[in-house]
């Protein structure tokens, strides 16, 4: 289905598209490039399919067909008019943020008692006695998201949840804003990052003001 947040501040531009429509639907709404129906072709999964269409169908809804994804060689995208993308996506949303200013970065993930299977891989002992058992699974999956998209921020290039990531204390709630450390070519960054509930799901976006940092 169309658009069903859209949020646009001064400098960013957030939307989420519900998946819900069928691959040729999506396809048929989607208005592709041949460079990016070759890329479609190369997804054989079909779920993917869906959700890559999605975002693209989300980004025409935006520019009105003005414009595609590209990607560099770590694989982060940008747009085709130098503005500055990012993308993520659950088995049923998609969302983009865009900027024309920052380098952004966005994650959107479900709220599901699956994340306490893995968090020991991405949540330092530090940060879980933030929640002493208190919303576990809402903090370790807002957690991932700030991680998730630190990661796209430094275009990939940072692997290690542990080691190279840290989020500072905070309570959680329906949206707010959460500081988080990241270690990146033995500089250490410190990072805003906002973030906001979404039915079922959860939203971390952050951004820099250096496209290289």
């Amino acid at each position: 289905m169309p658009v069903v947040y859209n949020n646009i501040e001064s400098d960013f531009q957030i939307g989420i598209w519900h998946i819900s429509e069928s691959s040729k639907t999506l396809f048929d709404n989607a208005s592709l490039s041949d460079f990016e129906i070759d890329l479609l072709n190369k997804i054989k999964n079909e779920q993917r399919r869906k959700q890559w269409l999605a975002t693209r169908c989300l980004l025409n809804e935006i520019y009105n067909n003005e414009t595609e994804i590209l990607y560099n060689d770590n694989g982060k995208p940008r747009l085709e008019n130098g503005t500055h993308v990012s993308i993520s996506h659950t088995q049923t949303y998609a969302t983009i943020i865009i900027s024309k200013r920052y380098n952004v970065a966005i994650d959107i993930e479900t709220v599901s008692n699956r994340i306490l299977k893995v968090q020991h891989k991405f949540v330092k002992p530090t940060e879980s006695s933030y929640f002493f058992q208190s919303k576990e699974i809402e903090n370790s999956t807002l957690i991932w998201c700030i991680k998730e998209s630190l990661c796209k921020l430094f275009d990939f290039k940072i692997f290690d949840f542990i080691n190279n990531l840290t989020v500072l204390p905070f309570e959680f709630a329906e949206k707010g804003e959460v500081k988080a450390r990241a270690i990146y070519m033995s500089n250490v960054h410190e990072i805003p990052i906002n973030y906001f509930t979404f039915e079922d799901s959860l939203v971390a976006w952050c951004y820099n003001k250096n496209e290289h940092l």
